[in-house]
């Protein structure tokens, strides 16, 4: 039966090319990420709007699937006159 073979000295890996999206960064060599487009970011939840309905919710004690799923367009759900949200019913 062969036995494995064991390295005799640390030979330096090979670096791999970078990905497309990333960007190299010269001062430490180490690849970085390129920005995410505009269109890709949500903005962060808050305002008025957002505020008075987290703060029914808790009043009533009610549990939402927006926040139940960590959903990322809830700031977006729960602003301006036309705010929404899922109500879960019963405990999760």
């Amino acid at each position: 039966m062969d036995s494995p073979e064991t390295p005799t000295s640390a030979a330096p890996l090979a670096s791999a090319p970078a990905p497309q999206d990333t960007l190299a960064r010269p001062s430490a060599g180490l690849p970085i990420r390129a920005p995410k487009p505009p269109w890709l970011k949500v903005p962060l939840p808050g305002g008025e709007g957002f505020k008075r309905l987290k703060e029914l919710t808790r009043e009533l004690g009610l549990n939402t699937v927006c926040e139940e799923a960590r959903c990322p367009n809830m700031g977006e759900c729960w602003k301006g006159d036309h705010a929404t949200m899922t109500i879960v019913s019963g405990a999760c």
